[in-house]
Parts: C-alpha cells; structure tokens; sequence
C-alpha cells in the first residue's frame, strides 16, 4: 500500500465502529464514503465506484467531473471508456461463438488470416485468449503508438510487416493488444457480424446492459459520456476506433450487471467460466496468472485498463462474491489496484458481535 492511501485508510480506520453484524455491514459502507470523500477532496480521485458483496451493493458515488472544461458533473450512470477491461466481454464473444461451434480453441490464426507467415500455423484462438501467442504489441510498434482513427485492418496491416514474433507459441506470458484486436476479428468472421452487433446482440441486450457501447468505425452516440482529462488538465476526446483489446465505453451499474450475470445468468457454461478464471500452463509446465480477459489469482480476478486519462478497474471475489468497480476519467497518482486492496481491507475488518 502506499503512503497515500495508507494515510486514508487510517482515516477511515479512526472512525470504525464495532457492533453487530448489520451494524458492521453500515458501518464498511460509511467507511468506504469517508475513504472516497477524503481521495476527492484531496483530488486524487475523479470517477465513479461500486462495491457490492452477495448481491448486495454496500456503495456506489461518483465523485468529480465529466466534463472539466464545462463543469458537468459525474453520476452514477456517467459512461466511462474502460481501456483493456473491453477484453473480458471479447474473451466472452469467443467462448460462447467457441460453444456455439462457430469456432474452436486450437483453430489456428493462419485459419483466419492465411496472409500472415508460417508462424501463424502454430499460433491459436488460446494462445491470443491467454496471451501466450508471441504475437507483438501494435502500440509498441515504431508507428505511432496510438493515431486517431486507428482501425483493426490498420493493426492487421502493422501485425503483417512483420515476419516472426516475439517468442514462440505458449513459451511464456507477454501481454499483447494486438492478441485481442485480432480476437475481435476473429469473432466477426465467425458469426459473421460487425464485432459492435455482435457484443450487442449477445451480451450487452441480454443483460440489459444499457449504457454500454463498442465505440468502432460505426461512431455510436455515447450517454452520458465522460471525457477524459490527463494530470496536466489536457483535455481528451476518445477517438480511436480499434476494438477487441479495448474500445468500450461503460457504466459502474451495467459492470455491476455484468459482475452479477457471471453468477445468476451464466452466458456460457461453467466450464468455460472456469477456463477464463484459471491461467494458461506454459510448455515448461509452468501455470500463468492470465486467463481468458481475466488477471488470476485463486478465486479472485481482476483487470485494469488505462489511457490518456481514463483508468479503471475491476476486481472479483469469487469466494465473496464481491465486486469492486473503479472508473476515472482525470490522471491522478493513485494506483487504483492499491485502492481496490484498501477497499478489501475495510470488508474484511474484523467486528465483534453484542
């Protein structure tokens, strides 16, 4: 823990109550509203947040800004772009095609794409899903790391210059952008939908996920959009149109819904959620912390995302069906993994009962 969010926490800690269990489940609550009014009063937190337990939400606020240059405020239903938290509803559109036979694990990318070299014959739907391809990174490449207007064919055509990969197939972990962009590609060739209808036809309209959008080449209208600033106060308007890896906008209460839905609406079958929730094995037999869109660590998964002001965060408790869900949109130095730790370590304060 840092020594910022070490300071708050002690805050919070100096107003703990002990009691009974309902008073201590108010008590976590009130806690986690003095943490965040204290992390926005100092300006180290602009965005929104929900923490449920048991299908329960314990809290959620928005805090700040949407809009810096105009003063709007943020809400609870403020559309935030989510960065690489999109690659868990990409991972998501390939298990249930995967399901449905549309495709399988082992097709290989030379299947999809036979432009590419040789090396795309050992390279499979797993290997991107668990980013264990060797595929490089396109916002690593010598071209400009991100240009307004990027498209996923843009990304194919850098991915294609080159003529080998970084390390070959399931020899070790590197996290690649590029993996889920051609995930997405994949997916659209597969069902044969734009990657945008796609998400909507079966996820996001099955689970009422209504503020959420894939933002592509189809430049959909975004409710209640928040717009991203960077720690100098530059403004940024979203304007990249790859998809796959990132390229989602969304709300604390539709990533709620889709938290629930993993749980009480399963989209796929539990083997498969079991397969996004355990991370790849190596060819040294070594096991990786990365799963299908999913950071591994036991029963608890995560992901974070970022760019150029926006951040975010998610994080599951599978043995507490816990959620907490963090979305900014200004820089600030606060590490928002740390956050989520701190927000842990007031849900599992011990109390002790009348």
């Amino acid at each position: 823990m840092n020594k910022i969010l070490t300071f708050f926490v002690l805050i919070v800690l100096s107003f703990s109550n002990v009691g009974s269990s309902s008073e201590f489940e108010d008590s976590r609550a009130k806690d986690i509203e003095i943490l965040f009014n204290e992390l926005a009063d100092s300006e180290l937190f602009n965005g929104a947040v929900l923490v449920a337990e048991e299908g329960d939400i314990l809290f959620k606020d928005a805090f700040g800004e949407a809009d810096f240059d105009s003063g709007r405020l943020l809400t609870n239903n403020s559309s935030f772009y989510i960065a690489s938290l999109s690659k868990q509803f990409t991972a998501m559109s390939i298990m249930m095609l995967a399901e449905e036979k549309k495709l399988d694990y082992e097709d290989t990318l030379s299947k999809y794409f036979p432009e590419f070299s040789e090396y795309a014959d050992s390279i499979t739907i797993k290997h991107l899903l668990n980013h264990t391809s060797g595929i490089r990174n396109h916002a690593r490449s010598t071209r400009p790391r991100f240009a307004e207007g990027l498209r996923n064919s843009d990304v194919l055509e850098i991915l294609l210059d080159h003529e080998d990969v970084n390390f070959l197939p399931n020899e070790k972990f590197e996290y690649s952008n590029s993996g889920y962009v051609l995930l997405a590609m994949i997916a659209e060739i597969a069902s044969g939908q734009p990657f945008h209808e796609l998400l909507q036809d079966k996820i996001f309209n099955p689970l009422n996920m209504s503020s959420t959008r894939v933002y592509d080449e189809s430049r959909p209208e975004i409710p209640n959009k928040a717009i991203g600033f960077t720690g100098l106060g530059e403004r940024f308007e979203y304007n990249i149109l790859t998809t796959g890896e990132g390229g989602m906008y969304s709300t604390i209460e539709d990533l709620y819904i889709w938290d629930q839905a993993l749980y009480s609406k399963p989209l796929v079958e539990p083997e498969s959620l079991e397969a996004a929730f355990s991370g790849a094995i190596l060819n040294n037999g070594e096991r990786t912390n990365y799963g299908f869109g999913w950071a591994v660590r036991g029963n608890k998964v995560n992901h974070s995302g970022g760019f150029a002001g926006f951040r975010s965060f998610i994080m599951r408790d599978m043995d507490n069906q816990r959620v907490i869900i963090l979305l900014m949109n200004k820089l600030t130095g606060i590490n928002l993994g740390e956050l989520s730790s701190d927000i842990q370590e007031i849900l599992d304060r011990p109390y002790l009962e009348k």
